[in-house]
């Protein structure tokens, strides 16, 4: 790509980022997260950090897919959305940490239940007819 005068994007690095993660290539995994900034000034999103916290899910490492939750959480730049939380839970369950999966789905919970609206008010009761004399 850059020998043909292309700039990568965060798309770019996305895929790539996945294809390390799919491969249990973690640490080359994150060495591209750190490459994107370094060289092309191109921020993680929420989607990069997702694929980060699974592909250490898939490779056991809880300490690290809780770490870069708690990057994101701490991001001024990105928020963690529900594939973020979903991929960190899932690393606790593997890991057997069920309480701290309880405690990531209650802070994720927000995120994923929208209250319904409230219901209409029932209509406005007609008075009787007047009985005829």
């Amino acid at each position: 790509m850059a020998n043909d005068g292309i700039q990568p994007n965060e798309r770019t690095y996305s895929i790539l980022i996945h294809s390390c993660a799919r491969l249990g290539r973690v640490d080359d995994a994150f060495a591209l997260v750190r490459h994107m900034h370094k060289l092309h000034g191109l921020e993680p999103n929420a989607v990069t950090y997702s694929t980060l916290i699974s592909a250490c899910d898939k490779a056991g490492d809880l300490s690290r897919a809780l770490q870069t939750l708690d990057e994101m959480k701490s991001s001024d730049r990105v928020e963690p959305n529900v594939f973020s939380y979903s991929s960190a839970i899932s690393a606790c369950g593997r890991a057997g940490e069920y309480e701290r999966a309880l405690e990531l789905l209650a802070e994720v919970a927000p995120l994923c239940i929208t209250p319904p609206p409230p219901p209409p008010p029932p209509p406005a009761a007609t008075p009787a007819p007047s009985p005829m004399p």
